[in-house]
């Protein structure tokens, strides 16, 4: 859309956070100290992936934030300065300083180059000041026709790949000590842009974050499908019970129909438990070395441990029936002659009832959400 070539920078790109030569660095904030005084034009020459954008944005920030009146224009392949509308050129030109993205994107071609050349003029006119951004040219002819627009002289700034040492030191923002090592040393190489250097690291930033836990983004999505998946579980659970209600009272008033039709809508129910049980087992959730990861584990092991309740409190019943029943014959065999009549009816009594107490819970044990 034409009205987004003019914009405001991005207030996540700070100069705090650019990354590049430190002599650069404190060069550009001397600058900044002083907004550029005695220089109409400030060039940012950089390959791709070197920094030029972020930097430009930068430095747009910093001057804003002084309450100076900046411009932000952003172009693009397939984007002119004839998109721009006599508004916008009228609104730009009321701003003390412009700043313009890629610049050399508008200079390849004639007539966008003519219509620049007019507006900046008019910027030098009004002692306006241009900071741009643009690609190393193989000669210098923009930029002295540039510097030539305006009175005052221009100055430049060639950013550079950075070299191995530093970015070893960027790498340890988000790295562990041994996690570097494991990176194959041309991953540093200078001969990579600095785009390229992180688009390398990613992979290992990734895996450590895993390993540790540190996957913040990752583990807010999983503990929201949690969250999801618990609510689905109450939901069906309170679903089940409402129709147990219903059910019994259709049988003690022999509306028999109605009662087969409401035990339908329960197995419907509990095959949506099953359901959720198999997305929880499905979740692979590990306990790791941090806060966030560790919270999520037990929220997990809870869900699961809560939706198994009834399959463990079966298992455990069953186990107490045949020790009831092994108790019980124990018992009736240790009974003599001797023993008192009564005390040997007894014994053979709960022989027989734990037995066919045990035989009977075997033939209605419920499977895992059965009713």
């Amino acid at each position: 859309m034409k009205h987004m070539l003019f914009d405001r920078p991005d207030f996540k790109k700070q100069l705090a956070k650019f990354k590049g030569e430190p002599n650069l660095i404190e060069e550009l904030k001397q600058h900044l100290s002083e907004d550029f005084q005695g220089f109409s034009a400030v060039r940012i020459e950089s390959s791709s992936g070197n920094g030029g954008s972020f930097l430009l944005h930068a430095l747009a920030n910093e001057l804003s934030r002084k309450e100076l009146r900046v411009a932000f224009l952003h172009f693009k392949s397939g984007t002119f300065f004839s998109d721009l509308t006599e508004y916008h050129l009228s609104e730009i030109l009321q701003r003390s300083i412009v700043c313009i993205d890629n610049l050399h994107v508008l200079l390849q071609n004639q007539e966008q180059k003519a219509l620049v050349e007019e507006f900046l003029k008019e910027l030098a006119a009004k002692n306006g000041k241009l900071i741009y951004a643009c690609q190393p040219e193989e000669n210098l002819e923009n930029q002295h026709w540039i510097a030539q627009l305006f009175t005052q002289p221009a100055t430049m700034f060639s950013l550079l790949p950075l070299p191995s040492e530093e970015r070893q030191k960027w790498a340890r923002r988000w790295l562990f000590p041994h996690s570097i090592f494991e990176i194959p040393l041309e991953v540093f190489e200078k001969a990579n842009s600095n785009r390229d250097f992180l688009i390398s690291l990613k992979p290992y930033i990734e895996q450590q974050e895993w390993q540790y836990g540190t996957n913040y983004a990752e583990i807010r999505k999983q503990k929201e499908t949690l969250s999801a998946l618990e609510l689905r579980l109450l939901r069906t659970k309170i679903g089940v019970l409402e129709l147990e209600e219903e059910k019994q009272i259709n049988i003690r008033d022999q509306h028999y129909e109605r009662a087969a039709a409401t035990r339908e809508k329960q197995v419907s129910l509990q095959a949506e438990l099953l359901v959720i049980r198999t997305e929880l087992e499905n979740l692979s959730i590990l306990p790791k070395p941090s806060e966030q990861a560790m919270e999520l584990y037990v929220y997990h092991k809870a869900l699961l441990k809560t939706i198994k309740a009834e399959e463990t409190a079966q298992s455990e019943a069953l186990v107490y029936l045949e020790k009831q029943v092994e108790s019980a014959n124990i018992t009736k065999a240790a009974c003599t002659d001797a023993t008192e009549q009564m005390d040997k009816l007894k014994a053979h009594q709960d022989t027989i009832n734990w037995t066919q107490a045990l035989e009977r819970f075997r033939s209605t044990e419920k499977k895992p959400f059965d009713k």
